[in-house]
């Protein structure tokens, strides 16, 4: 059983030795690590150069510029595992990060109705991030668990391969962002995942210090926001959620330059649409003059 462990990387090539350190560390080395380099401007290439193990496979792919999400798809499209790890080239693994992936994935591996197995994440201090999950080791659907029961925090997700590969991100011109909840919840429609509560994955946490970038990110990328949202109006999520995407699905369509009558026949949940359009027309104007006025 392998993992494939992907890490898409862009002008962090200082950050990247302290991943190694850290799947060196691993007391299992069933994975391979993939790195993609998203058109970075460093010394990329000279550090991955000191990256060599006889216990396992290290490769490494340059591509230009497109976004991390362009990178996964790319690190994908490679991956030689049976199971698959997004790994954020300034975060690390604690040290029995695969071996409890492989050994909670032996359990479920002849499940066919198991998109993922879900672990926790902790800050640099251990941690955890955000909620942990009310139920464990049985098949739950992930978009009951997010949004349903409001657990908050990322987390760490370690997918069949088969999935990611067949369902990549997507990609729409001029854009660098997209959420990784976009193929998430698209993967939530058709299967369960398994959730167990104990980190494996270190991350540098910042609460909501990044709300303004993401704000930007999101003007910056409208028709990625667009999809997302737009994803989140069907009857599987609660209401007050199908409520709110709607109004973002209608206010981000028309910031990607779509007509009524585009946005209409693209969303998922035309009622909803009908009944909330005036609000969404309103909401699309707010966001307008805030980029207008750089807010």
């Amino acid at each position: 059983m392998l993992v494939s462990i992907v890490t898409p990387v862009y002008n962090r090539a200082h950050l990247l030795i302290r991943v190694w350190k850290s799947l060196l560390s691993q007391h299992c080395k069933n994975f391979e690590w993939i790195i993609v380099d998203d058109g970075s401007t460093d010394n990329i290439d000279d550090n991955v150069r000191l990256f060599v193990s006889n216990d396992f496979v290290v490769s490494y792919y340059k591509k230009e510029n497109g976004g991390k999400h362009t990178a996964l798809n790319l690190g994908i499209t490679k991956a030689k595992g049976d199971y698959i790890l997004i790994l954020d080239s300034d975060d690390f693994l604690l040290d029995n990060a695969v071996e409890l992936i492989i050994s909670e994935w032996e359990k479920f591996k002849c499940n066919s109705d198991i998109a993922a197995i879900v672990f926790l994440k902790c800050d640099y201090n251990y941690n955890i991030i955000g909620d942990k999950f009310v139920a464990t080791g049985v098949p739950y659907n992930n978009i009951r668990m997010r949004y349903k029961n409001h657990i908050s925090g990322d987390k760490c997700e370690v997918f069949r391969a088969k999935l990611l590969k067949d369902n990549p991100f997507p990609v729409f011109k001029s854009e660098k962002f997209l959420s990784e909840c976009i193929i998430w919840n698209k993967l939530s429609e058709s299967y369960d995942m398994i959730y167990v509560n104990q980190a494996i994955y270190a991350c540098e946490y910042l609460g909501d210090g990044l709300s303004q970038n993401v704000r930007k990110l999101f003007y910056n990328n409208p028709k990625g926001v667009a999809a997302m949202e737009n994803g989140k109006t069907i009857k599987m999520f609660p209401f007050y959620t199908r409520l709110i995407s709607t109004l973002q699905y209608i206010a981000y369509s028309y910031l990607c330059g779509n007509n009524i009558k585009q946005s209409y026949i693209g969303c998922r949940n035309k009622k909803m649409y009908l009944m909330l359009w005036p609000f969404g027309k309103l909401l699309f104007i707010y966001k307008k003059l805030r980029i207008s006025y750089g807010i």
